[in-house]
Parts: C-alpha cells; structure tokens; sequence
C-alpha cells in the first residue's frame, strides 16, 4: 500500500502519472468493467473487504488503534499535568 500527498493541483495529478501512458484517460466504463468484470476487479473487491474488516476491528473497543490512542491521550493528558505542576 502507498501514499499520494498532494495539494490538489492539476500538475500533481499529472505527474502521478508515468508519461508513457498520459495520452489514456481513464473513463468510469473502463473503471466499472475491469472492477465488476474481471478477476483483477474481484481480487480488488476482495481486499477491499478485508481491509474494511481490519479497520473496523482496530477502531473498536480493545482494537489496536482505539488503544493507541488511549494510551496516547493519557500519555499527553499526563505531560501537561506534570508541566503544569512544575510551573505552580
């Protein structure tokens, strides 16, 4: 999995692109048959399933992130508290 960062701009949507196939726009015909009609689109839908799953189980009660970000609010909540403490 990667990452695109960009600040919405045409150029950056066009650089995202390898020059070799610049000159072929993307239609959403060609978008829905290669996802409804073909074995690269069920592989797609399929790990788009699954990491729908894996999200959800890390965002609930006990899940990884939910966690982390517990732990990370205490952690800072705990800081401030003790800076406050040592400026009183």
């Amino acid at each position: 999995m990667g990452d695109f960062m960009i600040h919405c701009g045409w150029n950056s949507c066009m650089e995202s692109m390898p020059w070799a196939r610049r000159d072929e726009y993307v239609t959403s015909e060609m978008v829905v048959k290669t996802l409804m009609d073909s074995t690269e689109g069920f592989e797609m839908r399929k790990r788009a399933a699954d990491m729908s799953k894996a999200i959800k189980t890390s965002v609930m009660d006990g899940g990884m992130n939910r966690t982390k970000m517990i732990s990370f609010t205490t952690h800072i909540t705990r800081l401030k508290s003790d800076l406050l403490l040592t400026i009183i």
